[in-house]
C-alpha cells in the first residue's frame, strides 16, 4: 500500500514521531477536559423545583414534577405531641385545596431530639420555586390557609387569562 498523496510515512527525524505523539495526546487530553468541565457540568439548583430528594423507599425524586403549582412543604415528625393534630390539618389543607394546584409535600426530621424546634414549620412555594412565606411550628394552619388559598386563585386566574 501507497500513502496517500504522496507523502512518505516514516519521518526522517526521530524526534519528530516523538512530538507528533505528544502533541496528540495534549490535544486528546484537553478536548476531553474541556468536554468534561463544560458539556458535563452538573446543573445547579436554582430554586425549589430544582432539587431532587429521596422518597420514603430511597428512590431519587426530582422536585421539578410539582413545578408550576404552589407547594406547602412541611418538615414533619412522627414522634412529636403535635403531629397527630398537624397531619390532620395538612391533610384537610391539601383536599381543600385540591392537587390540581397544590401540593402538601412532607420532609421527615429524623432528629426529633436534637432540634424539635423545626418540627412542623411550613414553607410556602410559588409555582416558580421561590418561598414566598413560611411558619413556625406555634403559628395557626389558618394563616397557613389563607396565605395558600390566596396562591392557588393567583395560579387559576393566571392560567385562565392565558387561555
Amino acid at each position: 500500500m501507497e500513502a496517500l498523496g504522496g507523502y512518505r510515512t516514516k519521518s526522517s527525524n526521530p524526534n519528530a514521531k516523538k512530538l507528533t505523539v505528544l502533541l496528540s495526546m495534549t490535544v486528546g487530553v484537553g478536548c476531553l477536559f474541556l468536554l468534561q468541565t463544560q458539556l458535563v457540568k452538573p446543573r445547579k439548583p436554582t430554586d425549589f423545583y430544582s432539587f431532587e430528594v429521596k422518597d420514603a423507599k430511597g428512590r431519587t425524586v426530582s422536585l421539578e414534577k410539582y413545578r408550576g403549582k404552589a407547594s406547602l412543604v412541611v418538615n414533619v415528625a412522627s414522634l412529636s405531641e403535635q403531629t397527630e393534630m398537624n397531619y390532620l390539618s395538612l391533610q384537610e389543607l391539601h383536599r381543600e385545596l385540591g392537587t390540581s394546584h397544590f401540593n402538601v409535600l412532607a420532609f421527615p426530621c429524623d432528629s426529633v431530639q436534637k432540634s424539635p424546634r423545626w418540627n412542623f414549620w411550613k414553607f410556602l412555594v410559588n409555582p416558580e420555586g421561590n418561598v414566598v412565606r413560611f411558619w413556625r411550628t406555634d403559628e395557626p394552619i389558618e394563616s397557613v390557609r389563607e396565605e395558600a388559598t390566596a396562591l392557588v386563585r393567583e395560579i387559576i386566574v393566571k392560567k385562565r387569562v392565558e387561555l
